[in-house]
């Protein structure tokens, strides 16, 4: 365990140690082997690490860890501040200053939640008053188990995982 990266195991580490022996030796065969064999064992020991975050807390019904341990994953919260995106008037000119974007923005909601009202239409009308009433199985199959929501819990883990480390 390195405290920039507590996740790696000791076999892990161990890899690195030799990966970098074997830079530092200029083999270039040997050390794009271990470069993969240390990619793949830390990827595992990245997921196990966080499996093992989520799963202490719940154990104990406590989900603190398991929210500490996908904000561990996103690397903190970082706020954007200014927009990328550059935004323009009607006739196309960019905005400068907030006052503009703001009012850009105002205008964009106005002209897409103003409009006429929708027509009825009897053919939804009369499906709708037809409709037959939810039967009592269909909403005990809605709600999900513990069991399955830890499952689904761990695939997000390891989907975070996945992405961050496509980063």
């Amino acid at each position: 365990m390195t405290r920039r990266r507590p996740w790696l195991s000791p076999d892990t580490l161990e890899v690195l140690e030799k990966k970098r022996d074997v830079r530092l030796a200029g083999q270039s065969e040997k050390y794009r082997q271990l470069k993969g064999v240390f990619k793949t064992k830390a990827k595992a020991d990245l997921g196990a690490y966080y499996s093992t975050l989520a799963e202490d807390g719940l154990q104990r019904n406590d989900l603190r860890p398991a929210y500490r341990a996908i904000k561990q994953m996103r690397g903190g919260c970082e706020r954007v501040e200014v927009s990328t995106v550059p935004i323009n008037t009607n006739d196309g000119t960019p905005c400068t200053s907030v006052d503009e974007v703001l009012e850009r923005w105002n205008e964009h909601y106005q002209q897409m939640l103003n409009h006429a009202p929708a027509t009825q239409c009897l053919d939804l009308n009369d499906a709708a008053a037809n409709a037959r009433p939810e039967k009592k199985s269909q909403r005990l199959s809605i709600v999900v188990s513990t069991l399955s929501w830890f499952t689904a819990l761990k695939s997000v883990f390891l989907q975070l995982q996945s992405q961050r480390q496509s980063l």
